[in-house]
């Protein structure tokens, strides 16, 4: 017989927040102010609804500097890769609004 204490239940996890590409790397800073040398912000959202489920992250671009060329965006996504790593045990879904 199973009773109320044998049963595990997990938690979800969720996390949202802000990245942002910098010359020096990608810096992760969820509210104003954003760092000042920035060239690209991403909204990030994750969830893991069951422990064995695969986690899903989504990273959406929604503002870029539009001083900061083309070239030197991908130079430095080229560099510093994406804000977050694609892993095997997590499905990443990436979008542009901008």
């Amino acid at each position: 017989m199973t009773g109320a204490h044998d049963v595990a239940f997990h938690e979800a996890a969720f996390d949202k927040g802000y990245f942002h590409l910098t010359p020096t790397g990608w810096v992760r800073r969820d509210q104003h102010p954003f760092p000042d040398e920035r060239v690209e912000t991403w909204r990030y959202e994750m969830e893991q609804l069951e422990s064995d489920e695969k986690e899903c992250d989504r990273l959406t671009r929604v503002w870029i500097d539009a001083r900061a060329s083309n070239d030197m965006r991908e130079k430095l996504r080229a560099r510093f890769g994406e804000a977050v790593a694609p892993r095997k045990d997590r499905r990443l879904t990436i979008q542009c609004d901008v």
